[in-house]
């Protein structure tokens, strides 16, 4: 099955089973947002190194830096960083303490800090997967297949396969 097919010119795109709207921001960046409220404004530089920031569907904010690393900040002031490489997600929670899970060999987090959740905006699931970044991967397809002019439905597969967003 395909992750992400475009739905034609009416300013949205269909990834990982949402539709998603995307606009074009007077400064050239691209911003996308799905339907449960996750956004994500895609910004490249004058060297072509792409950078993320927007907003998660619960409330967090989140960026993603030029080689992959991703931060995602709660409202009550957890900071989580997630390796480019997917392989390490570091907690650094509000009250000082750090703490540090490992993903297994599909990618998943198995941390329940990140099973509380509404199903994900990413895959549509309930699953013991980190959402945010599920989410931000549908983000990356939904951008991919509006500037590919909807032309390469593939989508896009992380390599370590837990946050395609397809779920279970």
């Amino acid at each position: 099955q395909n992750a992400i097919s475009a739905t034609g010119g009416d300013g949205t795109v269909q990834s990982h089973g949402s539709k998603w709207t995307v606009e074009t921001n007077p400064d050239g960046s691209t911003t996308v947002t799905s339907p449960t409220g996750f956004s994500a404004t895609k910004k490249t530089d004058e060297n072509g190194n792409t950078t993320w920031e927007g907003t998660t569907s619960s409330g967090d904010t989140w960026s993603q830096d030029a080689e992959g690393n991703v931060t995602i900040t709660t409202e009550d002031g957890t900071v989580i960083t997630k390796s480019a490489d997917g392989k390490t997600v570091t907690v650094e929670e509000s009250d000082g303490g750090v703490g540090r899970v490992e993903l297994n060999e599909e990618g998943n987090i198995t941390d329940a800090n990140f099973a509380e959740h509404s199903p994900c905006s990413g895959c549509g699931h309930h699953c013991e997967k980190d959402c945010d970044a599920c989410e931000i991967e549908a983000a990356n397809g939904a951008t991919e297949s509006e500037t590919s002019n909807n032309q390469d439905q593939r989508g896009s597969v992380s390599p370590n396969g837990g946050s395609t967003g397809t779920g279970r």
